[in-house]
């Protein structure tokens, strides 16, 4: 067990309104950075269990809690974080289905919301798991909720720290990372110039049914234009997350050929070589069958 001073963070701000009137505009960039450089920043990084909390007024609460793992930096079995309010925590506790619903990678989010002074206030909640980033300025991410040995969140971090991977900690194929979503469908692009981006559902080929329209989807670093889709009359793969904030995502098709180097995400899509349609969809439905 390694032995250090105990972690205690303390996070200064000026006490003000405890109701946000205003949303972060401009975050500071490192509140929301890619997790490669995230654990590159970072001193000290731990996974452990929540084990009590304390009010010590002026909107200061001090969290404690165990290690259960070490991953990075030097740390003491038992520690605590401190955490000054200025606005009330906005948060939930959900784990993003063990981190593997594919708008947490996409999307930059986590349990935590960002306040609307650009700051990040954690709350814990007693027996439970968390990831933590111990080093300020704090991340959106820097306080998941780990609820299962097999989480990928949890398995990312592992495998940067581990390997060095300066790319992602999460390497999967198109079809794994597909199967992230909520659903995915082969879908008919508008054959005219309709900015609503109505997509016509053609096949499912992965996950839920869906009944609505394919609306407002999104091409990644293609526009619309370079997508090849819109205005074509073309066919595109098209990606619904599991949150319906998001909008779907599609990936256009090229003789034959899924265009998925628009895709934005943290996820590195291991393909070398280009992925038929025909692959794609035997790869989905291999994964549907073990699901």
């Amino acid at each position: 067990m390694r032995t250090a001073l105990s972690v205690i963070v303390l996070m200064v701000v000026i006490v003000g309104m405890s109701k946000p009137v205003h949303a972060c505009v401009v975050p500071d960039p490192q509140t929301v950075q890619h997790h490669v450089q995230l654990v590159d920043r970072t001193r000290s990084i731990v996974l452990a269990k929540a084990i009590g909390a304390e009010s010590v007024g002026d909107k200061t609460t001090v969290y404690r809690f165990v290690a259960l793992e070490i991953l990075k930096g030097d740390v003491d079995q038992k520690f605590s974080l401190r955490v000054k309010y200025r606005y009330s925590p906005y948060q939930t506790q959900d784990d993003f289905d063990g981190h593997s619903a594919a708008e947490f990678w996409d999307k930059t989010i986590g349990r935590i919301t960002i306040a609307p002074d650009c700051n990040i206030y954690p709350a814990f909640i007693e027996g439970n798991t968390y990831l933590l980033f111990l080093t300020e300025p704090f991340h959106v991410r820097g306080f998941e909720r780990i609820r299962v040995e097999s989480d990928l969140w949890l398995k990312a971090i592992r495998n940067v720290i581990a390997n060095g991977d300066k790319i992602s900690g999460l390497s999967l194929s198109l079809a794994e990372y597909l199967s992230m979503k909520r659903s995915v469908y082969l879908a008919r692009c508008p054959n005219y110039g309709d900015r609503t981006l109505v997509l016509n559902k053609m096949t499912r080929l992965y996950g839920e049914e869906v009944e609505s329209d394919i609306r407002n989807v999104n091409f990644g670093d293609y526009s619309y234009k370079e997508s090849g889709c819109i205005g074509t009359g073309g066919t595109a793969v098209v990606g619904i997350y599991r949150d319906k904030e998001y909008s779907p995502q599609a990936l256009p098709i090229r003789d034959g050929v899924v265009d998925y180097f628009g895709i934005q995400t943290e996820i590195n899509i291991r393909e070398h070589n280009s992925v038929t349609l025909e692959k794609l969809r035997a790869e989905l439905a291999e994964i549907a069958r073990t699901d």
